[in-house]
């Protein structure tokens, strides 16, 4: 059987079923085994299967794709080199869909993100005894996110010397939880498809930052309002640095809005402690969903920020004598409880993030000049910011 990708394909030699360190070889395999297949170079852990006109294809991460929560800076605590820490993470890192491993080349920084802390403790566990690393692990800190509260116009333009783009957007609030999305409603007549495309591609080949503290931006449409090209001097690039410009302009404009992830909690507690369970989950700024007694036992559900729940499995085994406990996942992304804390503590300074700059390079009298992104609408070529 081959299984097919979007770029070739590749032959699976072997099917087996392990028990323990012996295997033995299987004809065939069905939704919910666990099996071992042989031959497969590309597919990593949590890729997706589906057959379709009798081919079995490698449908990606989609839907199965978990985000984290939390990231630690990891260094290695017995002079293993970085290289080598970072080879053995990545090797941890395409077994676990959970963990996510970053490098930083600006900082030289690793970084495991990961869905709650005691993931860390574990990722620490398997470093020591598999690869005989002993690690450290900072605090964790917990992944915001960034999005909008009202549409807002956004406004690029790219003219150095010889080059030309100009891109207009309407960013718009979407539903929580659906990430970015592209639309265009600009006519082919004033930027021809290909360019449209271009601008598209731009828009999801990178993470855009956003204006409060830098952290991704989510749940936003961006809708192609207006752009333009020039014959002779537009290149590729030029749109890619009008299309980032646009959207940080847009994002500086607006009102924007800060998101924190949330835990769905399921807590086993002593029926004698709930009245101490429910004081610490209003605190922590949760909220119960559903509460039942069962003999001696209470079980409660709800809802909280990661921030403040992060490290309440510890605190409850605490305070009910290690007779409580419970699970702890992602649910989702929520208005920031603390956001003007959060966005002072981190001290992101949108307009010195030479990456993602908000202001325009305008072209006059033959040599380009910055054009701060307060000031970028008064100088765009296009119509569309006239009506």
């Amino acid at each position: 059987m081959a299984l097919e990708y979007s770029d070739g394909s590749e032959k699976l030699q072997e099917l087996r079923t392990y028990c323990g360190k012996s295997w033995r070889l299987i004809e065939r395999a069905s939704a919910g085994d666990a099996v071992g297949a042989v031959g497969l170079s590309q597919p990593v852990c949590g890729d997706l299967l589906a057959e379709r006109n009798g081919a079995l294809l490698v449908a990606g991460h989609t839907g199965f794709r978990l985000e984290p929560a939390l990231a630690a800076r990891v260094e290695a605590d017995d002079g293993t080199p970085q290289p080598t820490l970072l080879e053995k993470l990545r090797l941890l890192e395409d077994e676990d869909p959970q963990l996510h491993i970053r490098h930083l080349p600006q900082t030289g920084e690793l970084l495991a993100q990961v869905m709650g802390p005691v993931q860390l403790e574990i990722l620490e566990e398997l470093l020591r005894e598999r690869f005989n690393i002993r690690a450290r692990f900072s605090k964790p800190d917990v992944l915001y996110r960034e999005t909008l509260c009202a549409p807002v116009m956004g406004y690029g333009h790219y003219e150095p010397l010889r080059h030309y783009a100009e891109v207009q957007f309407r960013l718009e609030p979407a539903p929580r939880g659906s990430g970015i999305s592209f639309a265009s409603e600009c006519h082919v007549d004033n930027l021809p498809v290909n360019y449209q495309k271009l601008i598209q591609t731009h828009v999801f080949e990178r993470t855009y930052r956003g204006v409060l503290t830098g952290s991704p931006i989510a749940d936003i449409r961006m809708v192609l309002a207006a752009g333009r090209a020039h014959l002779k001097h537009t290149e590729g690039g030029d749109f890619r640095e009008a299309t980032s410009r646009a959207i940080r302009q847009g994002l500086m404009s607006g009102q924007c809005m800060l998101l924190e992830p949330w835990y769905a909690f399921d807590l086993m507690v002593p029926a004698a402690s709930v009245g101490r369970v429910l004081s610490d989950i209003s605190a922590m700024f949760g909220t119960v969903t559903a509460q039942e007694t069962l003999g001696d036992m209470a079980r409660i559900q709800g809802r909280g920020p990661v921030s403040e729940f992060a490290d309440y499995s510890v605190q409850l085994r605490a305070v009910t004598h290690g007779e409580g406990g419970g699970s702890f996942q992602l649910d989702g992304y929520e208005p920031c409880h603390n956001q003007e804390d959060v966005i002072a503590r981190m001290g992101y300074d949108p307009c010195a993030d030479t990456e993602q700059t908000p202001n325009s390079v305008i072209c006059r009298h033959g040599a380009g000049f910055t054009v701060l992104w307060n000031e970028a609408k008064a100088h765009m070529h296009c119509e569309i910011e006239k009506r």
